[in-house]
């Protein structure tokens, strides 16, 4: 095998092993366009819970990803913790 043909078949399956991971962290991580992030925080104002905007978003019929997505990102930006992260509070 001459060594183009190498670095042919190394090229693509690269390219297939990193398919594979976006596919397999697809469920962890996804874009949240601007207009859902408006919507989260609106919530989260209003309510000041999150595991009510969880509800909502279900309610919604987001996809659970988004909602993942969406808790993460109220997390960061308000530094919240979730009580069942930390059982001791």
């Amino acid at each position: 095998m001459n060594s183009k043909r190498v670095v042919q078949i190394l090229t693509i399956a690269g390219f297939a092993v990193a398919m594979l991971g976006c596919r397999l962290d697809r469920e962890n991580r996804v874009f949240l366009p601007p207009h859902k992030w408006d919507q989260v925080e609106g919530l989260y104002e209003e309510t000041q819970n999150i595991d009510m905007v969880r509800r909502n978003l279900e309610d919604l019929q987001w996809p659970p990803a988004e909602i993942n997505e969406a808790v993460y990102r109220l997390q960061k930006a308000y530094a919240v913790v979730e009580p069942e992260e930390h059982p001791g509070l």
